[in-house]
């Protein structure tokens, strides 16, 4: 999954965590611990409170987190000069942070409200002292969606432009390419994609210059990016430059998908087969099934998931295993095949039963249940987990739904996770 601006996705996810948080108790640690009573006293208009309690956290970040979200609540109220005062005092508590990182997370947080207070210079002059380049363009390209929201697409563009010509200035490596495929997503999303295409060319052209995995990686990134773009003519020529197997595959079977070219689907098949047993096979195969099953090729889809489960049958790590007899039942129910209840069923028993990595197997299940339209046997499979995890397992499902652009199904888990708990 390659998601268009991880930062901005992560702000979007946190607030929303922040409606459903005070539903489990202990969570996880202080910080996401104190969430939900921030959020009980917010809704009851008690902002006072709220920051006091924020300011009792003892990690500089966390603080800062906690006030950042009593601040976005006073903006949504009306009460904009209270949350600016209250984000000039975040920033005292950010710059006493000594790790560079947490102390470059917390001032792009902290600029991110400031700009939706309508303080857009005080945030990118914010932005503009954070030490880490990367953190530093994250941080523009944040404040230029909130500007584009504002109906200030020029002021957006600017910034944008500004963000573009830092990353020039950077080294050729793979973090430069992912800062110019972020950029991009935001130039098309304010309809510039003259500008966006300009720098994924950029891109290739760096890449090119890169050696074996280096290249490899970067292809995968702009290839994606291509599709996405619906540039698919200039996707398929990077795709034999890419190594990993998994991601050739489940490229060249979206680039299948996208021309409803049968025969390129059975190379990206072929790909596949090639790969080590375990659950990135079984996963990328069962994707394709379906793609299949829409083209036409029931029988060829019908073998494949046979295939499939064949495979899962070999698997001997119970992680690996549960994942893996999920992605099989999503690919059964999507092309009609009544034993994917069966066979979810017991890729639950088999996660419930795990004793190490148990979350990430529940996470897939979770979802998989939602996209079924399942969201009261999710409530039954989360209660199966210590509350220390459940806020674990919603993010990971919040965030494959939200960047599947299915943000919808997310506010439905989040409003029943409300009724529920």
């Amino acid at each position: 999954m390659f998601l268009k601006n991880s930062n901005e996705l992560e702000n979007y996810i946190c607030d929303k965590l922040l409606s459903i948080c005070s539903f489990f108790g202990e969570i996880m640690n202080e910080g996401i611990k104190e969430y939900g009573e921030v959020n009980r006293l917010i809704n009851k208009g008690a902002f006072e409170e709220a920051v006091e309690k924020a300011r009792k956290l003892e990690n500089g970040l966390d603080k800062v987190v906690l006030l950042c979200v009593v601040a976005e609540a006073m903006i949504y109220k009306g009460r904009k000069e209270n949350a600016i005062l209250l984000l000039k005092d975040a920033i005292k508590i950010a710059e006493g942070i000594n790790e560079e990182g947490e102390r470059a997370i917390a001032i792009s947080k902290i600029s991110l409200r400031m700009a939706r207070a309508g303080e857009t210079d005080y945030a990118l002059q914010m932005v503009n002292t954070i030490k880490m380049p990367s953190e530093r363009v994250y941080g523009m390209i944040r404040i230029s969606y909130v500007l584009n929201e504002k109906d200030k697409r020029q002021d957006a563009i600017k910034i944008l432009k500004g963000a573009k010509q830092m990353v020039n200035k950077m080294k050729n490596d793979i973090n430069k390419i992912i800062l110019m495929r972020n950029i991009a997503y935001a130039f098309m999303d304010m309809g510039m994609g003259d500008k966006a295409w300009d720098l994924v060319e950029n891109a290739k052209n760096i890449a090119e210059e890169f050696d074996g995995d280096g290249k490899s990686y970067a292809y995968t990134f702009i290839a994606w990016f291509m599709v996405e773009f619906g540039r698919i003519n200039h996707a398929i020529n990077l795709v034999d430059s890419i190594m990993n197997k998994y991601d050739r595959a489940w490229l060249l079977a979206e680039i299948a998908y996208a021309r409803k070219d049968v025969g390129l689907l059975k190379k990206a098949v072929e790909i596949a087969g090639k790969m080590d047993a375990g659950y990135e096979k079984v996963s990328v195969m069962a994707k394709i099934t379906s793609m299949m099953a829409e083209l036409g090729q029931r029988q060829g889809a019908e073998k494949l998931i046979e295939k499939c489960t064949e495979i899962s049958y070999e698997l001997k790590c119970g992680q690996e295993k549960a994942k893996a007899l999920a992605e099989i039942s999503r690919a059964m129910f999507e092309i009609g095949d009544e034993r994917y209840n069966e066979i979810l069923e017991n890729a639950m028993e088999i996660a419930i039963k795990l004793e190490i990595n148990k979350e990430d197997a529940i996470s897939l299940i979770a979802r998989i249940l939602i996209e079924m339209g399942r969201c009261e046997d999710v409530m039954s499979l989360l209660n199966k987990l210590e509350n220390g995890w459940k806020i674990y397992v919603l993010k990971n499902i919040m965030k494959e739904l939200i960047a599947d652009e299915k943000e919808e199904k997310a506010e439905k888990i989040s409003n029943l996770l409300m009724m529920k708990y």
